[in-house]
């Protein structure tokens, strides 16, 4: 898959887990109920997210070294 295609993914993904766990976050503030359900949801979101956004700028950073290395193969070339 193309990185630029990946890296919105990671993007959206992201963000929707992010919403998702404030939303579960604000449930259990409010909640009237006592289960820790809804804190274990947006912990879990919230956790899932960062994991995304991790992997996001791991996979930007392979990208840039991978680019570096072929713009030095390409030098290298040129002065053979």
């Amino acid at each position: 898959m193309d990185k630029k295609i990946l890296n919105r993914l990671f993007v959206i993904v992201s963000l929707l887990l992010l919403i998702a766990g404030v939303v579960f976050l604000c449930i259990s503030i409010w909640n009237g109920n006592e289960t820790s359900t809804p804190i274990a949801c947006a912990l879990g979101c919230i956790l899932l997210s960062n994991l995304f956004n991790i992997i996001r700028q791991l996979n930007n950073k392979n990208k840039k070294q991978n680019e570096n290395e072929l713009k030095g193969f390409g030098e290298d070339k040129q002065h053979e």
